[in-house]
């Protein structure tokens, strides 16, 4: 397995907890910076321990927080690698995978009643 891609899982959670990538990447660059991450653990554990996959999420989004890149970032990582460089990282990727599945379905169930709404008020 490809150690360097590791970074990607915490870097990937953190894009998807709508942190700032200003805060957490090096200067003009997509790479996370650890330096810079390390002092957003706590932020990054309180944001996993209030994420709710369910309802709509108000406010903007970046073009890198969102779920469709999130997803592609760790797309090359399986569960059994992660699991093997460390438990630690594969209990993380195994959180954010769930959430990023969990939070899809919940986007085409909304989409799927919505259109039901538009159909029956017609």
């Amino acid at each position: 397995m490809n150690v360097i891609r590791m970074p990607q899982i915490i870097q990937a959670l953190m894009f998807m907890l709508r942190m700032d990538k200003s805060k957490i990447c090096e200067l003009e660059s997509n790479k996370l910076s650890w330096k810079l991450a390390k002092t957003k653990i706590d932020e990054m554990v309180m944001r996993m321990a209030d994420y709710s996959v369910m309802g709509p999420k108000p406010g903007e989004y970046k073009p890198y927080q969102t779920l469709n890149y999130c997803e592609k970032m760790i797309s090359e990582l399986n569960e059994r690698d992660v699991d093997e460089y460390s438990p630690h990282f594969g209990r993380i990727y195994k959180w954010l995978v769930a959430a990023i599945s969990l939070r899809k379905q919940e986007i085409v169930r909304r989409r799927a009643h919505y259109r039901r709404h538009c159909e029956l008020r017609e």
